[in-house]
């Protein structure tokens, strides 16, 4: 019997995401509810592979299939994310489309990524208003073909895309995503903003002496999903450290060392 799946890709690279086993808790524990399976990758990053992990995810096919794994529907996470426990199990609404997210609450940044990669796309209108964020797809067998594009693209100009990353920080893999489905014509269906919550953190909260005071019930009862994203890494661990403690009362606690597939070396 094949079950929906949750892949998280979670590669200490460049820095270690030492805040992801917040992440794992509250998805492992959303999966046991809802009958999916909870996939996480942390492969050992190889010196020599200059591909982010951002780009390394599109491999989510290949690496399910080299593990047996049959699903009728996956939803690709980041790893700085978490999600309610109440959270309504959004595979029953994806009705096999490609599901994303809106994220053009910062229109500026949105727009001038646009205009960073637009020389890549000649000829592909990219609408900022329908820019959508990449840490949470909906994705079924169907879209195996823009993944593989998406490796395609990186592969066939990585070098150029590395300096672009470095030079204007304008994000790596999300921004190209956006223009090859526009290219593709795949048709996408937004869900809510709450299967996505983002940009909920203040830049004033955004300091390390200010972060264990920012109240959390500003954001808790507004989303389903928490993305932590846009921020200093460095901060992720006491957000959701913190966020992951006011959760608790929605939660079981979950044994990680079971139910979970965690594979390296692929």
């Amino acid at each position: 019997m094949t079950k929906n799946v949750v892949f998280i890709t979670a590669v200490n690279y460049p820095e270690k995401i030492d805040y992801a086993q917040f992440c794992f808790d509250t998805w492992q524990a959303w999966c046991e509810k809802n009958n999916a399976r909870l996939f996480i990758w942390d492969t050992q990053k190889a010196k020599t592979d200059t591909m982010r992990p951002t780009w390394m995810r599109y491999r989510m096919f290949e690496i399910l299939d080299q593990q047996g794994i049959h699903f009728d529907r996956a939803a690709m996470v980041d790893a700085d994310t978490m999600v309610r426990r109440d959270c309504p199990n959004f595979f029953n609404i994806a009705a096999n489309r490609f599901c994303v997210v809106r994220d053009n609450r910062r229109s500026r940044w949105v727009k001038k990524s646009i205009r960073v990669y637009r020389h890549l796309f000649p000829g592909v209108h990219l609408d900022s208003n329908d820019y959508f964020n990449a840490g949470f797809m909906i994705v079924n067998r169907e879209h195996r073909p823009l993944f593989k594009a998406m490796l395609d693209f990186y592969n066939a100009r990585d070098t150029h895309l590395r300096r672009l990353i470095r030079e204007h920080r304008m994000g790596s893999d999300q921004t190209p995503l956006n223009f090859i489905v526009a290219k593709s014509g795949y048709k996408k269906k937004y869900l809510p903003r709450e299967f996505n919550y983002m940009h909920f953190i203040p830049l004033v909260f955004r300091n390390r002496f200010l972060a264990e005071r920012f109240p959390l019930k500003n954001f808790l009862k507004k989303g389903y999903i928490f993305h932590f994203t846009g921020m200093n890494k460095t901060l992720n661990k006491r957000f959701m450290a913190r966020t992951r403690e006011a959760m608790e009362k929605n939660y079981e606690r979950t044994d990680l060392s079971e139910g979970i597939d965690y594979h390296t070396g692929l």
